[in-house]
């Protein structure tokens, strides 16, 4: 999933990713997300990693480095989620958001994101 560019010199980006009609999260298993700039000369951005939260959602602040490179702010998460029903089949989705960080571009400093999962998954997680 791509971004229009930024070229503003910080700012939030904000992803919620929506599931299937009825489906959920999977209760208690760690919905975890990784931020990074890259290359790591073009800016920083905080959090690192998190949990989404229970809603699906998560947010971080980045910020280009003065005189830095162009560069790209990656949030990827693994979404763990179930079908509703009496077979809660359960799945994972990878879920990426790129946003370009660029000279040139328009000036944004808040960019809300929304990753829909498919209604029809790849495959089932494996049994432990």
């Amino acid at each position: 999933m791509g971004a229009p560019p930024s070229a503003a010199g910080q700012g939030v980006l904000s992803l919620l990713v929506a599931l299937p009609p009825k489906h959920h999260l999977t209760k208690g298993a760690p919905q975890r997300f990784t931020a990074v700039v890259e290359p790591p000369e073009a800016g920083t951005v905080t959090p690192a990693e998190g949990d989404l939260s229970a809603a699906g959602s998560l947010r971080v602040r980045w910020s280009r480095l003065p005189g830095g490179p162009e560069g790209t702010l990656r949030v990827t998460t693994r979404v763990l989620y179930c079908a509703e029903g009496a077979e809660e089949v359960c799945l994972a989705q990878r879920v990426v958001a790129a946003l370009p960080l660029t000279a040139e571009g328009p000036s944004a400093s808040r960019l809300d994101l929304a990753a829909r999962i498919p209604g029809r998954a790849t495959a089932p997680l494996p049994e432990l």
